[in-house]
């Protein structure tokens, strides 16, 4: 909508943008290796995953992407089965892209050495969540919006070796900019590796605000059984320009929600989470959410989780206003 645009690629099942018109920069994070072809040559060369945008990974994170917790960042490892992956990539007249792929990836620290399940993945425009509202004119008077839908279809295909399975949906995003986390009653989060301050973090009635800096590491993580499924990234483009990207999923309570701090185990139940990067490669963060967990102790073997991403491009006090 709008002239803007997504793209889609089928290594690493990646969607970069959204892209305002041909000329213009990525909404979301990306790689600094897109600058040249031969950066993003050398990039490929080297096997590395971090090219930016939006991914999907499958928690738990432990023992997926972890050799040893107790050496977690010399150990940590992202699997070639898990990013890229071996992707197929499909797409119909109605321009519904669909991406699928079967994994069977190593499963560290455990008494499982392997594990296999099918993600898929569909990808479709949205219509703009405000249409209906006696007041849509004038939220979007002079504002400009597009927005996408992943339909996110996990199966257990190896439901003999029981374990937790769950969709990771992560859309890592550019700062400077500001995270705003409505909530119930009494806040709480997970602190994840450095642990936060007041600085980065700032708690007021009913929301909280996270500071996206991309150059001190931080990662939080909200308790479903406090938090709605929506939170909000207002952030700037170098052109000038304000955005605002709406995260919208399901938060079920209900769910497992089974990752969890390297040196915190037990402290589970986050839909919701927040990385800042310390900068070390061009500076970014992380908006991710979590999936319905496909449980251990549960008789369904499949999860079918949608997480839409509305953007709205205008002036700040606009943006604030929606």
């Amino acid at each position: 909508g709008n002239g803007f645009s997504i793209v889609v690629s089928q290594r690493g099942a990646r969607i970069f943008g959204p892209f305002e018109d041909d000329n213009s920069e990525s909404i979301m994070w990306l790689n600094k290796a897109f600058i040249s072809s031969s950066d993003f040559k050398q990039f490929l060369d080297e096997n590395d995953w971090n090219i930016g945008g939006d991914r999907l990974w499958i928690a738990p994170e432990f023992p997926f992407f972890n050799k040893s917790r107790a050496d977690f960042y010399d150990s940590y490892t992202v699997q070639e089965s898990i990013d890229p992956g071996n992707y197929q990539m499909k797409s119909d007249a109605d321009m519904l892209i669909k991406l699928k792929q079967d994994v069977s990836i190593k499963v560290f620290e455990s008494d499982l050495t392997t594990k296999e399940f099918s993600v898929g993945i569909e990808v479709m425009a949205v219509k703009n969540p405000l249409r209906h509202l006696k007041d849509y004119s004038k939220y979007m008077k002079n504002v400009k919006y597009c927005g996408y839908e992943l339909e996110v279809e996990l199966k257990d295909l190896s439901p003999q070796k029981r374990m937790h399975l769950e969709m990771w949906s992560l859309s890592q995003i550019n700062p400077p900019g500001t995270i705003y986390m409505p909530f119930n009653h009494e806040f709480e989060f997970v602190d994840y590796y450095d642990p936060i301050d007041d600085e980065h973090l700032k708690i007021n009635q009913d929301y909280a605000e996270l500071k996206i800096t991309g150059d001190r590491r931080y990662k939080v993580g909200y308790q479903s059984a406090v938090t709605n499924g929506r939170a909000a990234y207002l952030g700037n483009m170098s052109n000038g320009k304000q955005y605002l990207f709406v995260k919208n999923y399901f938060n079920n309570p209900s769910s497992e929600y089974c990752s969890e701090p390297y040196d915190k185990p037990g402290e589970k139940g986050c839909s919701f989470y927040v990385y800042n990067d310390s900068g070390d490669i061009g500076g970014f963060a992380e908006f991710e959410c979590s999936g319905n967990t496909i449980s251990a102790d549960s008789p369904k073997y499949r999860s079918i989780d949608k997480v839409v991403n509305w953007f709205f491009v205008g002036e700040e006090a606009k943006l604030k206003d929606i």
